[in-house]
């Protein structure tokens, strides 16, 4: 996608502002340069301070509970730039799951589950803290194997959120574990990890965002964040996410 920050008269063909942003995004990672990328860059690092201001924004309220802590570390600080230009990328949730998976923009999350379940992978929410505890353990050894792991990761939070899913392989292997806080409306994107790499944990990822989606619609959620700033994601990640109906959007803290 050609990424233009110069204003014209819209048609059907133009890309929204949440477009351009998402451009902008992947031209920053594939570049690799960091910081340097605005000063190299500097029309489109204009075009992307415009484009940001204006994206939706989403006003949220956390909690003072260990979700409402985990979605407010989640989320842009409550700086005076932040409260501008602070952005996630954000699932919106309807009212069922049906209407989550239907469309053409969903046609590959649909396909992948079907092949997910031809291959006899299975779900189940994980209750039992040692259970817990194994099962992150594995993700987190798979994670270290990996060159680029996050070595330094904090995950001491999760045990204390209620939310566990493990997807599993028809042998009973685990195959992905997901973990998400949820406070008043907006759930977080906090734990979502392949355990070991293979067609089996690709269809998985998908089958599992299609389960995620449908406990937190059970639950009243109608906003799914993800924890990671979106110009910090692979590009690949993030356009898994944009597939699934992530958009980058702005949110503010009150």
């Amino acid at each position: 996608m050609k990424v233009d920050s110069r204003a014209a008269k819209p048609t059907t063909d133009d890309p929204t502002p949440e477009d351009r942003v998402s451009a902008v995004f992947t031209d920053y990672v594939e570049a690799g340069e960091g910081p340097r990328w605005f000063l190299r860059r500097p029309r489109l690092a204009a075009g992307l301070i415009h484009d940001l201001a204006r994206l939706p924004r989403h006003t949220v309220r956390p909690g003072g509970g260990p979700s409402g802590r985990s979605l407010r570390a989640a989320l842009p600080a409550d700086r005076p730039l932040s409260r501008a230009l602070g952005h996630r990328a954000v699932l919106d949730l309807p009212a069922t799951v049906a209407e989550y998976v239907d469309g053409h923009s969903k046609q590959t999350l649909r396909r992948k589950v079907r092949k997910a379940r031809a291959q006899g992978i299975t779900w189940k929410p994980v209750t039992r803290p040692e259970e817990r505890r194994k099962l992150l353990a594995e993700a987190e050894d798979w994670e270290r194997s990996l060159p680029a792991a996050h070595r330094e990761a904090d995950n001491s939070d999760l045990e204390r959120h209620d939310l566990w899913l493990v997807a599993l392989a028809q042998d009973g292997r685990p195959l992905l574990l997901a973990v998400i806080p949820y406070d008043d409306g907006w759930a977080v994107l906090r734990y979502f990890r392949s355990i070991g790499a293979g067609p089996e944990q690709s269809n998985a990822r998908y089958l599992m965002m299609q389960v995620v989606a449908e406990e937190l619609i059970d639950r009243g959620v109608r906003h799914l964040v993800d924890a990671v700033a979106p110009h910090r994601l692979p590009n690949g990640l993030r356009h898994f996410q944009r597939m699934l109906g992530f958009r980058i959007v702005r949110v503010r803290v009150a």
